[in-house]
């Protein structure tokens, strides 16, 4: 086994902070047919192996009383995608991060299982998917030294999330592009006529019996 191998699991981030203007509600928090969207995400980061997994961004106190998991305040709200992440980073110093947008409503742990494990037993730093040859960024995973520059380079004033991976690569960290094992897993959804069907009609109220999350039983992974 390697020391890449040896070391400690990833954590999970699920982007909560979007400002869901095209959808025209809080796509965290929809209600959908397994519980709040950002759940979603959430179960399938915790199949895939990842603990603890939190939540960054957004209605703090409505995802934790819906989801029952740990809740990481954006330093910096509205600074997209790198900003949520270098949160998390600043939180969980020293881990290797698995980051998922909120709004996928067909992600599942084999779908995050090769990047977890680019990035868990090979030298990659980085592992991004690829869809219709450009990376697909609703997903990526980062090691952990990657996740300290991706936060380092939003505190040097970066913001576009492409570019900070960008400088990650140009520091010499290894970034990996990968076919995703289902490319309808890691679509995202903007818009209301985006959702599956029969979603838009689902009504606002929560589910208590498939909202919160629970703890992944030990060792517990798929993929």
């Amino acid at each position: 086994m390697t020391s890449r191998e040896a070391r400690s699991g990833p954590a999970g981030v699920v982007l909560c902070g979007g400002s869901s203007t095209r959808m025209g509600r809080d796509k965290a928090t929809m209600s959908t047919p397994n519980g709040p969207l950002a759940g979603v995400a959430a179960r399938a980061l915790q199949d895939a192996g990842c603990d603890p997994v939190v939540l960054v961004g957004g209605d703090g106190g409505a995802l934790r009383s819906r989801l029952g998991l740990r809740w990481i305040a954006d330093s910096e709200p509205g600074a997209g995608p790198l900003g949520g992440i270098a949160s998390a980073a600043d939180h969980l110093a020293g881990r290797a991060l698995i980051v998922s947008a909120c709004d996928l409503p067909d992600l599942r742990g084999s779908d995050v299982s090769p990047m977890r494990d680019a990035v868990r037993s090979s030298d990659a730093e980085v592992a991004v998917y690829d869809r219709d040859g450009r990376p697909q960024w609703s997903v990526l995973a980062l090691g952990p030294a990657a996740a300290t520059a991706m936060a380092a380079a939003f505190a040097a004033g970066e913001r576009a999330l492409h570019r900070a991976v960008a400088t990650v690569a140009a520091a010499g960290l290894v970034v990996v592009h990968l076919d995703p094992p289902r490319p309808e897993g890691i679509g995202d959804v903007d818009r209301v006529e985006d959702l599956p069907d029969g979603w838009p009609a689902m009504p606002p109220e929560s589910n208590p019996a498939l909202d919160r999350i629970p703890d992944p039983a030990p060792g517990q992974a798929s993929g």
